[in-house]
């Protein structure tokens, strides 16, 4: 495997542009050209996930649900390198379908009641505090009674002035909505699940001596626009360098996307 290192070392005969031998050249030093190649390697993150590339899908089956929340935070997944969840299942065995994030708060609606004063709670029921004023639910249950604040009821209480909360129905998720880092699910789970997501994964920044990330693949491609795009920087004709980036980019992905994704059918040759 071809390190970052090896790929500037090669741009740099066209770029003419040797190393003094500890990075620093007669135009160019090792640090910007790494830069220069890590923008390439996330642009192709990009474009290969658009593409919806096996070459970026990854799959993490390490997650939970926290019994009786109704969203699960995957802020860690691939160290918060991702681009997009392209599916969900709950024990490896049943899938919740995708919503927009409009329709799962509009389906949340039906699944929560609201009460307010005079409202009672009764034990073992999964509450969120929208407001407090009256009624203290550290007594029946809550870590403190600031507003969002989900907990299971011990005790029996009764709601007074100014105060109001959801009541959660808790079931399996068939729906599921992303929103930023979160997983959305329409009600609160109501024990801890397993969940395995795939994902389509990033290219996390690469250092001088580390890997080539696409197995190698795309290599002689990143070496020839790392020379482009250090001579277009110094020659200040950026914006025209970046149209051209942008249309070689997807249009090697698509070459590799197509070659990768054919898959021939046998033939079946049967002699009578």
């Amino acid at each position: 495997m071809a390190t970052a290192q090896a790929i500037i070392d090669s741009a740099r005969y066209d770029l003419v542009d040797f190393s003094d031998g500890v990075g620093v050249g007669i135009e160019f030093d090792d640090e910007e050209l790494l830069n220069y190649l890590n923008r390439m390697v996330g642009i192709m993150d990009y474009t290969l996930s658009s593409l919806k590339s096996d070459l970026v899908f990854a799959l993490d089956d390490t997650f939970t649900t926290t019994a009786n929340l109704d969203y699960t935070d995957i802020s860690s997944l691939n160290s918060g390198l991702y681009t997009r969840v392209r599916r969900v299942w709950f024990e490896s065995k049943r899938i919740s379908e995708q919503v927009t994030i409009g329709y799962m708060y509009y389906t949340r609606q039906w699944r929560r009641a609201l009460r307010v004063e005079d409202g009672t709670l009764a034990v073992g029921e999964y509450i969120k505090i929208i407001s407090q004023s009256t009624l203290d639910f550290t007594g029946i249950g809550a870590g403190d009674n600031l507003n969002g604040t989900y907990f299971t009821t011990d005790a029996t209480g009764t709601l007074g002035s100014g105060d109001a909360v959801w009541v959660l129905q808790s079931n399996i998720p068939t729906l599921w909505a992303l929103h930023k880092n979160q997983i959305l699910w329409p009600s609160a789970v109501g024990s801890i699940k397993t969940l395995q997501i795939e994902y389509d994964a990033k290219t996390a920044p690469l250092a001088l001596d580390d890997s080539m990330p696409f197995s190698d693949r795309f290599n002689e491609f990143f070496r020839e626009l790392l020379v482009l795009n250090a001579k277009a920087k110094k020659e200040a004709t950026v914006e025209k360098s970046d149209v051209m980036f942008q249309d070689l980019f997807r249009t090697r992905a698509m070459h590799e996307e197509i070659s990768r994704g054919f898959v021939p059918k046998p033939y079946n040759y049967t002699e009578f």
